[in-house]
């Protein structure tokens, strides 16, 4: 490795420098040695002897300045080109992934939706909530066609219907959810994991308008 690849490297990677600020400083120098080249020849002109070496080793210097800010910020401008690669192809990547995330739970929604004034249990859902709202508020973000915004926002929404603790058994909203259903479960010694009690109907219309308000906070319309 050269020593202009290691100091590109360097002010990339470590200083967070661009080929743009080297640019610059090259331009910066340029000029300083144009203004060098005037000293000397007015020194040269009108004195004799050493005075003349100073602003000529300026010269000299600014010189180098010049050619080796122009090779780091060639050597910076392909170091931009492969971490730009990169991150599209890391941007590709997650925009694959959230595709697919959303695309198996709109096929849960299809075929395995809980029925009006149900609930089910969300470890029913294909990714966990979390990963799901993820890639829903993702497409939100970057999808342009208003139809499909208003039905990833209902299914947005529609995460609500999937409670922790339901059971394998899909619970009625409104029900009296629970009562006597972990005894019964045991002494029939049945393997479905059985309810908790808890008022479904409640913690389902809070989660959803919980889930509005994430859309607004994602600034989301």
């Amino acid at each position: 490795m050269s020593t202009f690849d290691a100091a590109a490297e360097q002010a990339f990677y470590s200083e967070k420098k661009t080929s743009a600020d080297f640019r610059a400083r090259a331009k910066k120098n340029a000029y300083a040695l144009f203004l060098f080249a005037i000293i000397s020849a007015g020194i040269g002109v009108s004195f004799n002897g050493i005075w003349i070496l100073l602003p000529i080793a300026l010269m000299i210097f600014s010189a180098f300045q010049v050619v080796s800010s122009r090779k780091i910020a060639t050597k910076i401008e392909c170091l931009e080109e492969i971490a730009a690669a990169a991150q599209k192809e890391k941007v590709n990547a997650e925009e694959e992934r959230f595709k697919a995330i959303i695309k198996s739970y709109g096929e849960l929604l299809k075929t395995s939706a809980p029925l009006p004034g149900k609930v089910s249990d969300e470890t029913k859902l294909p990714h966990k909530k979390r990963i799901i709202k993820e890639a829903i508020i993702w497409a939100l973000l970057h999808y342009q066609d208003d139809r499909n915004k208003e039905q990833l926002k209902l299914a947005f929404a529609g995460l609500a219907r999937w409670q922790h603790g339901v059971g394998d058994k899909d619970q009625d909203l409104h029900a009296s959810v629970g009562e006597g259903t972990l005894d019964v479960a045991l002494l029939a010694g049945s393997k479905e994991k059985p309810a908790e009690k808890k008022d479904w109907n409640t913690l389902v219309q809070v989660e959803t308008e919980t889930l509005k308000r994430e859309l607004k906070d994602a600034d989301i319309r």
